[in-house]
């Protein structure tokens, strides 16, 4: 989609330190990063995407990024493939997004 990412994240070897649970311990906090979790792997994507889009449009001040996302556990395979169709299905729906400027 033009204006927004869809995206399956795998994460095998350190699965229970990227989502721990509560009472685990090593939550993020305000600039703690916790190597290897969801929070600090999108915080780096999106820091990355900026800089590639502000260096290559010279616009130093572009706002690139809603402030927030949202994450959910694929549990088993069906989880997994509907996640998978609904993203390879979703540019289809372009047309009918409120924020297309050419509807």
């Amino acid at each position: 989609m033009p204006n927004h990412v869809h995206g399956i994240l795998v994460i095998e070897e350190r699965a229970r330190r990227a989502v721990p649970l509560r009472g685990e311990g090593r939550f993020e906090a305000f600039r703690k990063a916790v190597p290897g979790s969801v929070p600090t792997i999108v915080r780096n994507y999106k820091a990355a995407v900026t800089k590639l889009v502000r260096d290559t449009t010279g616009n130093r001040a572009m706002e690139v990024w809603q402030s927030n996302y949202f994450e959910r556990v694929l549990r088993n395979g069906e989880e997994l493939a509907n996640a998978s169709r609904y993203i390879q299905e979703n540019v289809a729906m372009w047309h009918l997004d409120k924020h297309n400027p050419n509807p």
